[in-house]
C-alpha cells in the first residue's frame, strides 16, 4: 500500500527576481519610436533623477486621470445590492413615488356614470398598486413596462382600439428594445422572451428612472437610466463618513496603563511578559467589568474630544439630500432643525420636488387611464387629467385652513359683487362641492338674468320719462 502522506513532493525552484540596477524609463522619441532610458545616468546624479520624477508628478495630466473621463456603466447586480441592503438607498426609490401616488389624480368626464365605471375598473384591477411597483423598478434599473394588450390579438402593430384588455408588467431584463431601422439611437419595438412576442411601443406604457443623452440611449436600454446613476457618489461617501464617525465614536475612549519598571521590563526583553499582562487586565475588563491590578499600577481611559463630528455627520447628510433633490425630512426622516424651525421650507421644497415627480409619471399612467377608457368604451373628448395634492393635513390643521378660506371668501365678497368669481373661489378651495358649484352657478344666472331685466325696466322708465318732458 502505497503511502501518499510520507511521498516527498518536490517543489519547482523559483527563479530569482532579477531587477535593474538602475531606473528605467520607457520615452517616445521624435520618430515615434519607444527606447529604455536609463534615468540616473542621463540625469547625472540620483538627486537630479528624484527632482525628475517630482517634476513629472507636477506635471500630470489632471483631465485624463480624473473620475469623469472613465467609462462608468454601474451593473445591475450592484444596483440591485444597494437597494437590498441600504435603506437610505430604498427610501430615495420608495418614499417619492409613493408620495406622488399618495392621493393618486383626478379624471373629470363629461357624464357621471362614466367615472363611476371608470374608478370601479381601476379599483378592481389594483392599478395604482401596478403602478407604483413598475416605478419603483425603472428607477432602480432605469426603465420598466407594462404591456397594454388585447387577449388574442397581435400587439406587434399598434392597436386602433383597446378591447379585452390586458395589464402585463414587465421588468428588466425580460424585455429588449430593439433598435429602430432608420435610426440606432430610437426604439420603436421591445421584444418579450419570456412571452415570446413582440410588441410595437405604442401598445407599451414605459416608466423610467432619469432621462440620459440620446447617444447613450443603446446603452441604457433606450428610455432612461437608473436613479442611482448620479447618486452613487454621493451614498457611498455618506456610507464612508458613517462608519468613519462610528469608528471615531468607538475609538473615543483610549486605555492608559501604567506599570512600574517599565523601561526596564523592555530593556531586558520582557516586552512579552508586558504584553501578556495587559492582556489578562483587558480580558478581566471585559468579561468582569472590573480591572484587577498591582497597587503600584495605573490604568485610566483618557477620553478623546468629538468637538465637530456631530457637523461632519450633518454635512455629509445634507450633501446627500442635496443629490437626492428631496428635503432631509423625508429622505432621513429628522425633523426641522432650530428653535423655531416651522418646516415650511421642507414643506415647499417637497412639493415642488414631488410635482416634478409626477410630471415625469403623468405620460405612462394617462397612457394607461385612456386605455382602460377605450376599453370601456368611455369618451376620452375633453377629459381632464390632473395628479392630486400629495400633502397631508391632520384635522386640526383641515380645520384652520377651511377657515382661512372663509375668511378671505367673506373678505371677497366684500370687495368683489361678483356671485360667479366668489362661487369659483370656494370650488378651488373645494368648500363645496361640483354639484354645490353646479347649483350656485345656475343661481348666479339667474340672478345675472334678473338684475339685467332690472336695469332694462329702469333704463325704459327713464326714457319714458325724458320723451314725457
Amino acid at each position: 500500500m502505497f503511502d501518499f502522506f510520507k511521498k516527498k513532493v518536490e517543489m519547482p525552484q523559483q527563479e530569482e527576481l532579477k531587477l535593474p540596477t538602475d531606473p528605467m524609463l520607457v520615452v517616445r522619441t521624435d520618430d515615434g519610436n519607444f527606447e529604455t532610458k536609463n534615468l540616473i545616468k542621463d540625469a547625472g546624479s540620483l538627486r537630479t533623477f528624484v527632482g525628475n520624477v517630482a517634476s513629472m508628478q507636477n506635471k500630470k495630466d489632471v483631465i485624463s486621470n480624473s473620475q469623469y473621463t472613465h467609462d462608468y456603466r454601474i451593473p445591475e447586480q450592484y444596483l440591485e445590492n444597494l437597494y437590498q441592503q441600504s435603506w437610505i438607498a430604498k427610501r430615495i426609490v420608495s418614499l417619492p413615488v409613493e408620495t406622488a401616488m399618495m392621493n393618486g389624480f383626478s379624471l373629470k368626464l363629461k357624464n357621471k356614470n362614466d367615472e363611476k365605471k371608470f374608478w370601479d375598473a381601476w379599483e378592481e384591477l389594483k392599478l395604482n398598486d401596478l403602478i407604483i411597483d413598475t416605478q419603483k423598478f425603472a428607477d432602480v434599473y432605469g426603465s420598466s413596462v407594462i404591456l397594454l394588450k388585447n387577449k388574442n390579438e397581435d400587439p406587434s402593430k399598434p392597436y386602433k382600439n383597446f378591447k379585452n384588455l390586458e395589464f402585463i408588467q414587465v421588468q428588466y431584463p425580460f424585455y429588449k428594445p430593439m433598435p429602430n431601422t432608420n435610426d440606432m439611437y430610437e426604439t420603436d419595438k421591445i421584444v418579450f422572451e419570456l412571452l415570446n412576442i413582440e410588441a410595437d411601443l405604442q401598445n407599451i406604457v414605459v416608466f423610467y428612472g432619469e432621462k440620459c443623452i440620446k447617444r447613450l440611449s443603446p446603452q441604457f436600454k433606450y428610455f432612461g437610466m437608473s436613479v442611482y446613476q448620479n447618486l452613487w457618489k454621493a451614498i457611498i461617501s455618506d456610507d464612508l463618513i458613517t462608519t468613519a464617525v462610528a469608528n471615531m465614536i468607538y475609538r473615543s475612549s483610549t486605555p492608559v496603563y501604567k506599570s512600574k519598571g517599565f523601561s526596564k521590563l523592555v530593556e531586558s526583553g520582557g516586552s512579552s511578559l508586558l504584553l501578556s499582562k495587559i492582556e489578562t487586565m483587558e480580558a478581566s475588563r471585559g468579561i468582569f467589568g472590573a480591572i484587577v491590578q498591582d497597587t503600584e499600577d495605573d490604568f485610566k481611559m483618557v477620553g478623546t474630544t468629538l468637538a465637530g463630528l456631530h457637523e461632519l455627520d450633518r454635512r455629509s447628510a445634507e450633501r446627500l439630500c442635496g443629490a437626492v433633490g428631496y428635503p432631509a425630512t423625508l429622505i432621513l426622516g429628522k425633523s426641522p432643525d432650530g428653535m423655531n424651525a416651522t418646516g415650511e421650507h421642507d414643506e415647499k421644497l417637497l412639493h415642488t420636488a414631488i410635482k416634478r415627480y409626477q410630471r415625469k409619471m403623468r405620460e405612462p399612467v394617462q397612457k394607461m387611464a385612456f386605455a382602460l377608457m377605450d376599453n370601456l368604451g368611455i369618451d376620452k373628448t375633453d377629459v381632464e387629467f390632473e395628479f392630486l395634492n400629495s400633502s397631508y393635513e391632520t384635522k386640526g390643521e383641515k380645520a384652520k385652513t377651511d377657515a382661512l378660506e372663509l375668511d378671505n371668501a367673506i373678505k371677497l365678497m366684500q370687495v368683489v359683487n361678483n356671485p360667479n368669481i366668489i362661487n369659483r373661489y370656494l370650488k378651488e378651495c373645494e368648500l363645496i362641492t361640483e354639484d354645490e358649484f353646479n347649483e350656485l352657478d345656475k343661481l348666479a344666472e339667474d340672478f345675472d338674468e334678473a338684475s339685467r331685466f332690472e336695469n332694462e325696466k329702469e333704463q325704459i322708465q327713464a326714457d319714458t320719462d325724458t320723451e314725457t318732458d
